[in-house]
């Protein structure tokens, strides 16, 4: 392997080190929720167990 090779090797190496390392920040930020979108997501999850609660009451006492 010649030496321009080897630099080329290398430049590629950093390029995706460079590329993986902000790609992988970013899709940490993307998963990151503030509390109150945390209380929301919650709250939205109770509401449809209890949706769904009600609907499995209604035909079981049918």
């Amino acid at each position: 392997m010649n030496i321009s090779a080897r630099k080329t090797e290398k430049k590629d190496a950093n390029k995706y080190r460079t590329f993986y390392r902000n790609n992988s920040k970013q899709s940490h930020q993307d998963f990151c929720c503030s509390e109150q979108q945390v209380k929301e997501f919650c709250k939205e999850i109770e509401e449809n167990i209890e949706k769904l609660t009600n609907k499995i009451n209604r035909k079981s006492s049918t």
